[in-house]
């Protein structure tokens, strides 16, 4: 038997993604799994985990995977912009 929990979270740009945390039985010895996502980002597949390690550590993963695929996608919309955008030369205001 497992026990899940359940987790609401606001990243730095006030978006809030819902994280469900799957323990087994023989948890803390064995690294918890990430059961779902409510996100629009794909989440981390395979959770980093020691002896020493704690829930707020997977949390934190999930956040840098958040944080990173944002800032892929955001690289990615540019890329796709950039040939059809013109960079026009600024006029100062007097």
């Amino acid at each position: 038997m497992s026990s899940c929990l359940s987790f609401m979270i606001r990243d730095k740009k006030g978006r809030v993604h819902k994280l469900e945390i799957s323990l087994s039985r023989n948890y803390p010895e064995s690294s918890p799994t990430i059961a779902a996502v409510s996100s629009d980002a794909p989440c981390i597949n395979e959770v980093v985990w020691s002896k020493k390690s704690r829930l707020k550590d997977v949390v934190q993963q999930f956040n840098e995977v958040q944080e990173a695929l944002h800032v892929l996608v955001f690289s990615f919309t540019l890329l796709y912009m950039y040939p059809t955008t013109w960079s026009c030369e600024t006029v100062p205001l007097e």
